[in-house]
């Protein structure tokens, strides 16, 4: 008995947690899509009052009954990063490795790029027109 009500509360708890990452998932798919800019994206996401009601049902509930004693902590834990993100230094360390990110992506680009050029030479001088990469 105890066993299955503590089953039924962990299918709860996840099915909430797989909704509220469902709509961040969307969010940031949206995002990656380049469709839209972030704004009309925001925008968009601030219409939807169903789905706004249920992610703000969702958190609630999993704050107030699931996470229990861990509330405090996860506040805590929010908080500390906020700051450190904002008065820390956190958003230049994140602006700092997207553009490392950024730069190896355009380096491995480039060379993608003069590899396949090398590819279609070496083809052409061995007369194999049509082979790719």
């Amino acid at each position: 008995m105890i066993e299955e009500a503590m089953s039924e509360e962990m299918e709860e708890k996840k099915k909430l947690a797989d909704f509220v990452k469902s709509v961040h998932r969307d969010l940031r798919k949206k995002l990656k899509s380049g469709e839209k800019s972030i704004g009309n994206i925001w925008k968009d996401h601030c219409k939807n009052t169903e789905v706004l009601q249920d992610y703000a049902s969702a958190m609630q509930k999993l704050a107030t009954v699931h996470w229990g004693p861990q509330q405090l902590e996860r506040i805590q834990w929010c908080r500390k990063t906020l700051l450190e993100y904002f008065k820390s230094g956190g958003l230049k360390k994140c602006i700092e490795k997207d553009y490392k990110r950024l730069k190896r992506y355009r380096a491995l680009n480039v060379c993608n790029i003069k590899l396949k050029r090398y590819h279609a030479i070496m083809v052409h001088n061995k007369g194999l027109k049509g082979t790719m990469l």
